[in-house]
């Protein structure tokens, strides 16, 4: 009888003992989901900095887009009115060598006009 009651006992403690056990690996649990919640918080902070980040980027590379689309118009407005000015530089450039013609013949048929005024008035 003794042997049982020291089994028992035995048996008993080592109840305790896994009891024991198991409130540890609870406790142990609990603090590793308590770490697990911190980490998941402080994630979701920083996606939501991020986010917020990646937000503002994404405006400002609109509006850089924006502003190169305008600078791109600007440019071929430019580029259309230098066009129109060689266009206007050529036409004029065209007139300035067909009035030198003009005034060359206008000149050679006044010498001639002069020669036949200086031989009929001899």
């Amino acid at each position: 009888m003794k042997s049982e009651i020291i089994k028992l006992k035995e048996s008993v403690e080592e109840n305790e003992a896994a009891v024991q056990l198991e409130e540890d690996i609870q406790k142990l649990a609990d603090r590793f989901a308590k770490i697990d919640l911190e980490r998941d918080k402080e994630t979701n902070r920083q996606i939501e900095k991020l986010g917020g980040r990646v937000a503002m980027l994404s405006t400002e590379i609109e509006e850089q887009k924006n502003d190169v689309n305008y600078i791109k118009a600007e440019l071929k407005e430019s580029y259309e009115q230098v066009e129109s000015m060689r266009t206007s530089f050529k036409e004029v450039k065209e007139r300035y060598a067909f009035i030198e013609v003009s005034q060359s013949a206008l000149k050679n048929q006044f010498a001639q006009y002069r020669s036949c005024l200086l031989y009929t008035s001899d």
